[in-house]
Parts: C-alpha cells; structure tokens; sequence
C-alpha cells in the first residue's frame, strides 16, 4: 500500500507540473504575441506578402509645398517640404518606424529638419522622435504642454536636451516662423480653457500651413472636445482647407460633423494601420468625410500618401504596386 500511495504522489506532482509548465508556456506566447502587435515586429512581413513592393515615393516638386504623409502602420509621421525647400516633420510614428521614416527622409534629400512638431504624447506619435533627433539636425521643436506626467515625452525630452534643440510651446494664436512662402498657425491646445485630466489627446495640436491659395489642416489625434474648443477659439475661415489629415486614425473620438463640415476638405488623409485592432478608421467617420465632400485616401491601402500644392491647385499620389 505505502508503495502504491508512493507512486500516486509522484503522478500528481508530475501532472502539478505539466500544468504549471503549460501555463508558463501560454503566458510567454500571450506576452509574445502582445509585444508583435505592440511593437510591429511583422507589419513589413506581412504587407509585403499581401502588397509587394510599392512604387518609390515623388520627389518635392519645384515651386510646390509637398507634404508626405507617411506609411508607419499605426501611427502618425508627415514631412512637409516648402516652397523653398525648408523642412518639417510632423510626428515621428513609434519606434519600431523609426529607421523606415529616416530612411524616407533620406531618399528624399531630407538630412536635417527646420521644424519638427510633437503633436502630443502618444507612443504611435512621437515614439520614434528621439531617434530623428539623434540622426539629423534639428532646428527647433513644437510641442503641447500637457499638465500630466507622460511617460513617452521624457525619451523625447532627454534627445530634444542631448542635441541642444529649441524647444517651443504650442498654444491657439501662435504661428511657426518657417518659410517665407508659407503660413503656419497652431489652431489649438488653447490657453484658460479645461482639457481631460488623464487623456494627452485633448492636448493634440491642431495645426494649419497655408501655402497660396491651398491650405492643410494636421490634427494629430485631437478629440470631439478640442475641435470645439478650437472652433470656439480661432476664426472659422481658418478651419477651411483643401486638405486634412484625419484626426486619430479615423477613430470616432475626433472628427465631429461639424468639424468636417467646417473644413470642407476636399481630400482627407488617414494615417492608419493595415487590419489594426481598433477598427479603424472607423465606418461612421468615412461616412461622415464623404457626406462633407471628401475624397478618402488611407496609408493602409494607398502606402505613403504625397500631396503637391502649388499654391492655387494641389494633387495627390499614391504610391501603386510595381
């Protein structure tokens, strides 16, 4: 009996185990599985399996305010070249984009920055800034002051202090001196009014460059309740533009209707990732910018989205599989 109640012992603490072993198991390919979606670690993997390869991405035309809004999955990154071939970059996407947006700069005659703008921060945002402050200089940075500690910011902090670059708070009113051809007026976080205690999206800048005649509006993940405050705080022509960039993917949390009936944009721009678990961009936004006239173009389908103005007439390209 003692010997038979011996081996009952062992079998249970070897079941014990392949439990506590399998477990163990599952819990490293959840953690895994979280840090692939988290990180990106197979959105290049992937969409070259469904997309191939993409055409190369137009130079900066002569004469034009070219703005590229960049594919980094999901997240945000538009460089802007003027007129006069003075440089800005909006956004950074996250880290794991980082190399892929130098690159892009890169292939496009792009090794130093007179502006770059933080529009708030959010990981999908300015993640990959402090490696663009690390690889080329950068004239001065644009960014929110957001009342709460935002654990991303110090990364950017600490490379914006490291490289000696200007830094500048943006508030409603102020504009960015940036090329002599251009206009660029910060829409919004204004001053005196009350923002969310805990959400950095209510502190999205909203910014407006006018070139000319044509117009474009950034509006990095700005919520229902900046736009409001914002329309309430600025004169409303400066709300009309040929352009938006399409606030936080195409989220419902921003673009009201009548933020996009304000804008009347004849094209929209989302920045957003292929098969995100968001739903973005979501079907009541598309419905919205098509019923305010919009012509939709998405990073998820289009790649990298360039837009020309030429200060009267603007036109978009898309990159188109090779």
């Amino acid at each position: 009996m003692a010997g038979k109640s011996a081996r009952s012992e062992k079998e249970r603490k070897k079941r014990r185990f392949k439990r506590v072993l399998s477990a163990a198991v599952s819990l490293v390919f959840i953690v895994l599985a979280v840090l692939a979606i988290r990180l990106h670690w197979f959105d290049n993997v992937f969409s070259s399996c469904v997309d191939g390869e993409l055409d190369p991405i137009p130079l900066p035309k002569e004469g034009c305010l070219s703005i590229y809004v960049l594919d980094v999955g999901q997240g945000d990154c538009s460089l802007l070249v003027s007129p006069n071939g003075r440089t800005m970059l909006i956004d950074a996407g996250d880290a794991a984009y980082s190399p892929k947006v130098i690159s892009t700069l890169e292939g496009l005659g792009v090794y130093s920055l007179d502006v770059a703008v933080g529009t708030h921060p959010h990981f999908d945002h300015i993640g990959g800034m402090p490696a663009v402050l690390n690889a080329m200089p950068v004239g001065e940075y644009w960014m929110p002051e957001v009342p709460f500690e935002a654990y991303t910011q110090s990364f950017t902090d600490r490379a914006l202090e490291e490289n000696g670059v200007k830094t500048n708070i943006a508030w409603n009113g102020k504009t960015i001196d940036w090329d002599k051809d251009c206009v660029v007026t910060v829409l919004s976080p204004a001053r005196g009014v009350e923002y969310s205690d805990v959400d950095a999206n209510d502190y999205s800048i909203i910014l407006r460059v006018e070139y000319g005649e044509n117009a474009m509006l950034f509006t990095g993940d700005a919520t229902v309740h900046a736009e409001q405050l914002a329309m309430y705080q600025n004169e409303k022509a400066l709300f009309d533009a040929d352009v938006l960039k399409v606030a936080h993917h195409g989220s419902t949390t921003g673009s009201s209707y009548g933020f996009l009936e304000a804008v009347s944009a004849k094209t929209a721009v989302i920045s957003v990732g292929r098969n995100n678990d968001y739903g973005h961009p979501d079907f009541d936004i598309l419905n919205r910018l098509r019923a305010t006239g919009s012509d939709i173009f998405r990073t998820d389908k289009n790649g990298t989205v360039s837009v020309f103005m030429d200060g009267s007439n603007i036109s978009v390209e898309v990159q188109k599989h090779k």
